[in-house]
């Protein structure tokens, strides 16, 4: 599940069908089937937001999902997986503060 704005995204993974998305709006309190994504023998994957954008990360592919609010969506096309990816694969988002003066000003 990720959460974008007033909206949570359940993203379930059927090994023959592929990815269905359920989208939960906090402020109605009501879930509804947003879209899916039609892949065949699909491995469990692990998503990261960015700028509005949740990506699905797995050893096969990486998607780009938008978060829209009127019409979520998977974008077309997947982006470059990671051909020698060994392990287990844990997407995160690093945000660092601006670069400020670490001298004290006189």
């Amino acid at each position: 599940m990720v959460a974008v704005r007033n909206f949570i995204y359940r993203f379930d993974v059927h090994r023959d069908t592929g990815i269905s998305v359920s989208q939960y709006n906090a402020l109605a309190k009501s879930w509804q089937e947003c879209t899916t994504l039609c892949l065949k023998n699909l491995c469990p994957f692990r998503c990261a937001l960015l700028d509005n954008a949740i990506y699905c990360v797995n050893k096969q592919m990486t998607v780009r999902f938008a978060a829209d609010e009127q019409s979520p969506h998977f974008e077309p096309g997947n982006l470059q997986n990671f051909s020698r990816a060994s392990g287990t694969l844990f997407p995160f988002c690093l945000i660092l503060p601006e670069r400020t003066s670490s001298q004290t000003a006189v």
